[in-house]
């Protein structure tokens, strides 16, 4: 086993400590200095569709072990806030080891009179009240809820908040920057009103790429009862193209090309119901506009399948093109979640994602344990089922994630 990774893990990590030791007692003299360091240990399997035609130039490896280190700095006093989460992961595979680092998030507040705000660095701003997917929020959709163990990684922003009245609050949203691994838009300007009471809030979001008309976003949701939640998300904006294939007079046979960018309805509606033993459920309904339509899929699934037996140097570029949509890849999908909320010190959810076009299906199974105040343990599954050119059925079948999280402080 390669320890290299794991050392410069221990290393970076007790120069945390370090760090945070020294600047605990100087942030107690200027206001509330507060720090988190978690570390997560975990071995990840993967099993891929045998038959999947993607396996020929999207190959991942059977298993993983793999550690992250995830301090959390955070200050404030009467008019400053800040907060820093650098990051360091090392991964390692058959033959393989990887180390990054990055930073997580890391933004300054600035509060010159109560009810104002600016704001500026990198953050993951999440909104919107569904489980599954939200479509309210062109900068986040997928807010990673299905895996929490997988951090949402933060975009660079600046913005501006007014609270206008009680219940009322306008902000001003300008992402400047992203990953180069993000596939969301480099560029956004974007508009959020907010309004809330006791039982009650919703959202109207105008946003828009430079260039381009503003897109419209929303979201309410509604207190029924005190054991009965009503959501809904809705967005009417273009979404991010896919790559279709065609027949054409190629050595291949076919050629790829992008969707056509064109604004569309992105729709969910949910609820949730709280039993009397804290378990609780979701069911969630929603309809992806932008998502590749019947004959779009039908095809995609016979040029990869065709592709997969030609010959590589033609074929190959092509099939990844093929497998590299966003998700959701089709236009109708269902969401159900159970799960206790975190009761006591063993805490489980179950999801199951349909895809109401192809019939497909996604099983998660989520089960953590806390041991101590500073130790929890963990296992995450995902089993997927469906036709071989189906969503959730052409490519891998399924992967388990079972690790360790210890809190230092």
């Amino acid at each position: 086993m390669n320890i290299t990774p794991l050392w410069a893990i221990t290393r970076w990590g007790a120069a945390v400590v370090l760090a945070a030791g020294n600047l605990l007692p100087l942030a107690a003299q200027a206001g509330d200095f507060s720090s988190r360091l978690e570390i997560l240990s975990y071995r990840q399997e993967t099993d891929s569709w045998g038959s999947s035609p993607f396996t020929r130039v999207a190959t991942l490896p059977d298993h993983s072990l793999a550690s992250e280190l995830r301090p959390d700095l955070a200050w404030r006093d009467e008019h400053l806030a800040a907060s820093l989460k650098p990051r360091l992961a090392a991964t390692q595979t058959p033959g393989e080891t990887h180390v990054s680092t990055w930073l997580n998030e890391g933004w300054l507040r600035w509060q010159p009179t109560p009810g104002w705000s600016l704001q500026g660095g990198r953050e993951a701003l999440l909104w919107g009240p569904a489980m599954f997917w939200n479509p309210s929020n062109p900068l986040f959709p997928n807010s990673n809820k299905a895996n929490p163990k997988r951090e949402v990684v933060g975009k660079d922003i600046l913005r501006a908040r007014w609270q206008i009245a009680p219940g009322w609050a306008v902000t001003s949203i300008n992402a400047v920057g992203r990953r180069e691994s993000d596939t969301g838009p480099k560029r956004l300007y974007a508009m959020k009103l907010d309004w809330s009471n006791q039982d009650a809030a919703a959202a109207v979001i105008a946003a828009s790429e430079p260039g381009h008309a503003p897109s419209w976003q929303g979201y309410a949701q509604w207190t029924a009862s005190e054991a009965t939640l009503l959501y809904g998300e809705l967005a009417w904006r273009a979404g991010q193209p896919y790559a279709v294939a065609n027949p054409a007079a190629t050595a291949s046979g076919w050629a790829t090309a992008s969707t056509p960018s064109h604004r569309s309805a992105l729709a969910l509606l949910g609820s949730s119901y709280t039993f009397e033993n804290n378990w609780t459920l979701y069911t969630e309904l929603w309809h992806n506009g932008n998502g590749l339509n019947k004959a779009d899929a039908a095809r995609l699934g016979s040029a990869a399948s065709l592709l997969a037996g030609q010959n590589t140097a033609i074929a190959s570029a092509q099939l990844g093109a093929l497998i590299n949509e966003p998700a959701p890849l089709r236009r109708n999908y269902a969401g159900l979640q159970l799960g206790n909320d975190s009761s006591g010190n063993t805490s489980w959810k179950i999801r199951v994602t349909r895809n109401l076009d192809d019939q497909s299906m996604e099983w998660v199974g989520m089960l953590d344990h806390n041991f101590s105040d500073h130790l929890q343990g963990w296992i995450n599954l995902m089993h997927r089922s469906g036709a071989r050119d189906s969503e959730y059925g052409r490519w891998v079948r399924g992967s388990s994630m079972l690790g360790f999280t210890w809190f230092a402080w």
